[in-house]
């Protein structure tokens, strides 16, 4: 890794020349060459590096100068930009005043999706560390995330691999209870910080939906069943509403906990079709049975605090599927 944030807007581009259009297909497609090379886990500075692009702290993009060893990639990005898109720039095209700096519209608007890009697969990249990591996500990073979510409001889509980051490890580590035979099962993870301190606190509880309706517009619960991970805890209801938004192919509505005065914003979606099922593929293994699978990020601002939970659901799969990632 030598912080060359150029290769991972080419590395956008390219994937996306190959006809893939769903993120999901895109981790699966690295998950698949990093795997073969035994490249799974980064090293603590390249992930580093990704967390601070993906959280906003670093913004490599506003640099100009290139990093020290992007020149022996340059005959690399010349062909691809000749053979595969014209999207792909080398470091010497960059060096252009007026192109770099984005002085007509048109270059700003490229600016703005070269951005997005680069944001985009150093997010595909942290998830695929985390399935060969074997290890929990950092607190500090978990409370960036739970900043994040607490202020996205209608951008929550942004962050859909966020409680696939986070579930890895606890899915891997753990076993789901199938308390109501077809009805959706799965674990919630609890977060909450603070405005000032970097402090997030929380656990991981199961439950359990035993009514729910979902078609191409809508999903909607009746109220299900949170159970504290702590004995002598109550049990509290949730429920769940959302429409389908088919600019991104989610779920948009709003989580309601009996415990919280305020609704959450949530986002609601299944990843798409493959052989192997997310608690498969963390956990190594393989499974003779065929599952449908919900993932859903809920955030916001309640009582004084940041509220982050990220919910995984699963049921016998059955005929019909919901809408996929």
């Amino acid at each position: 890794w030598n912080c060359d944030w150029l290769a991972l807007h080419d590395l956008h581009v390219v994937l996306f020349s190959t006809g893939l259009a769903k993120p999901w297909n895109m981790v699966l497609l690295l998950y698949s060459l990093l795997s073969s090379q035994s490249s799974l886990v980064m090293s603590q500075q390249a992930l580093h590096w990704l967390w601070d692009i993906v959280t906003g702290f670093s913004k490599p993009w506003l640099m100009s100068k290139e990093p020290l060893e992007a020149k022996s990639l340059e005959s690399l990005r010349a062909w691809l930009r000749k053979f595969v898109s014209n999207d792909i720039f080398t470091w010497q095209d960059l060096t252009d005043e007026a192109l770099y700096q984005g002085v007509a519209s048109t270059n700003s608007q490229v600016h703005r999706q070269r951005k997005e890009r680069v944001v985009k697969v150093a997010l595909w990249l942290i998830l695929v560390h985390e399935f060969g990591a074997q290890e929990e996500v950092q607190p500090s990073r978990i409370a960036a995330c739970v900043k994040a979510a607490a202020t996205a409001g209608h951008k929550l889509k942004q962050l859909w691999a966020v409680p696939l980051l986070f579930l890895a490890a606890p899915l891997r580590h753990g076993c789901l209870e199938m308390m109501t035979p077809g009805g959706w099962n799965g674990v919630v993870l609890l977060r909450s910080a603070t405005e000032e301190p970097q402090f997030t606190s929380g656990g991981l509880s199961p439950v359990t939906f035993t009514q729910w309706s979902m078609d191409a517009s809508w999903l909607h619960s009746q109220r299900g069943e949170m159970r504290s991970s702590s004995a002598g805890k109550p049990s509290r209801w949730v429920q769940l509403d959302a429409r389908f938004d088919p600019a991104s192919g989610t779920y948009l509505g709003t989580w309601v906990e009996e415990t919280l005065e305020q609704p959450l914003d949530v986002l609601v979606f299944s990843l798409n079709r493959c052989d192997a099922n997310f608690k498969s593929l963390v956990c190594r293994t393989t499974s003779s049975e065929a599952y449908s699978e919900l993932f859903g990020l809920a955030g916001g601002l309640a009582d004084g605090q940041m509220m982050l939970r990220c919910f995984y659901l699963t049921k016998p799969r059955e005929a019909a599927d919901a809408a996929w990632m």
